[in-house]
């Protein structure tokens, strides 16, 4: 009985001791890598180099 309770016990403080540190190293990275391909209207693939823009639009969704 002793055994088990002492188990659980230090499963407990495992598991509290370890969920902060999951959260710290959850973080937004700084960089998005993309990789595509470019086509015309037909789906040739294009050559040579563009100019092209990315925007990432961020919104808040309340419930």
């Amino acid at each position: 009985m002793k055994k088990k309770l002492f188990s659980i016990l230090a499963m407990l403080v495992l598991i509290c001791t370890l969920s902060p540190v999951s959260c710290v190293l959850a973080e937004v990275p700084h960089l998005i890598n993309y990789q595509g391909r470019l086509t015309d209207t037909g789906g040739a693939p294009l050559n040579g180099s563009y100019n092209l823009t990315f925007y990432a639009l961020a919104f808040i969704m309340k419930l």
